[in-house]
């Protein structure tokens, strides 16, 4: 499946595998605070609109896990790996708005970590960031039982990420997000 994603205002085509997966990359250049440089590739960041269903007929209140492991490297130096682990529950066909018709949906607990090191030029010298982290999260899908597609998604994520470097002084920059998120599907 072909589709583009429009978060930047510049449209970003990408590819759906069979089961959900996505392995295209996206340069989002540095215009967005992109600690890569302009070389971040986020085809986890597409699981959260295309899930891999299981191969075989679920029921209602059954669940399945999923996890994906990403190596961001960057041509400058360094890199990052993430891991995600899901786990997913089929919730059955539900009626979220009157007269939009049934829905499939599906509840999502999700959990991530991150490490590594990332090498970077500031004034001059070179700069080495080391990056950690950990998430935690729920999301709430509907899918049109029609074609599969998602008609909605909302979620909250809880992040704790740390930043550590040593210019000239050593410094460490832990930070924490809440971060919610909602989707609809434009027809």
């Amino acid at each position: 499946m072909l589709g583009a994603m429009d978060p930047t205002g510049k449209r970003m085509p990408f590819t759906l595998e069979p089961g959900g997966r996505s392995s295209t990359k996206f340069d989002l250049g540095s215009g967005m605070g992109n600690p890569f440089g302009g070389e971040m590739m986020i085809p986890q960041g597409l699981q959260q609109f295309f899930i891999p269903w299981p191969d075989q007929p679920l029921a209602v209140g059954e669940a399945w896990t999923d996890s994906t492991t990403q190596e961001h490297e960057r041509s400058g130096g360094g890199g990052i790996s993430t891991t995600i682990l899901t786990r997913y529950t089929y919730q059955g066909l539900i009626e979220d708005e009157p007269g939009q018709g049934p829905q499939k949906a599906v509840h999502a607990e999700v959990r991530g970590s991150m490490a590594g090191v990332i090498s970077n030029e500031a004034m001059g010298t070179e700069v080495q960031m080391t990056m950690t982290g950990t998430w935690t999260g729920q999301n709430e899908y509907r899918f049109d039982p029609r074609d599969g597609l998602l008609t909605s998604s909302s979620g909250a994520l809880v992040m704790s990420i740390s930043m550590d470097m040593s210019v000239p002084v050593p410094m460490s920059i832990p930070m924490t997000m809440d971060v919610k998120s909602t989707a609809k599907r434009i027809r």
